[in-house]
């Protein structure tokens, strides 16, 4: 049935913020979606604005970051928002109030992570209740919940 779905027309942003380990998890998992045929999976995650910082010799101001992660979302078809519970200060999760507040942007968003993690976002965002796996730490699990998820979306038209 997977090849009724054309995943290589979709696009998919990760949006998540790291500290060691979690990290590895969202590469994990954007190669895992890349792999299952969703061919424009991108990750962006504060190593992405450390690597601009680098190549730019300067730190990046918010507005930049925003508009860094802004015109990437925009251009995503699903967004997976995917903060985890030790992540509370990162900038990207302080940057994702502007990014996720665009309600066209809201609407095509997931959540996921503890809710710790998700505290920092505004309330307003969770008409729908954010997904809270509690296999957060088992990136495998996350990659196969997800997995269905994007399945049962992309069949209802995403």
């Amino acid at each position: 049935m997977d090849n009724l779905i054309n995943k290589d027309e979709k696009s998919i942003l990760i949006l998540g913020s790291y500290h060691d380990r979690p990290f590895e998890r969202l590469e994990d998992l954007k190669l895992h979606l890349i792999d299952k045929g969703y061919i424009d999976t991108n990750l962006v995650s504060d190593l992405n604005f450390d690597a601009v910082e680098k190549e730019r010799n300067r730190e990046l101001t918010g507005l930049e970051k925003s508009i860094i992660a802004i015109e990437t979302a925009a251009q995503a078809d699903l967004i997976l928002a995917i903060f985890f519970d030790d992540c509370d200060n990162s900038s990207l999760v302080l940057e994702s109030k502007h990014i996720i507040s665009d309600p066209i942007i809201a609407s095509r968003t997931l959540f996921f992570g503890e809710p710790e993690a998700l505290r920092a976002l505004p309330d307003d965002l969770f008409s729908a209740t954010p997904y809270s796996p509690k296999e957060i730490d088992n990136f495998v699990s996350l990659n196969e919940m997800i997995d269905s998820i994007l399945y049962t979306r992309i069949l209802m038209g995403l």
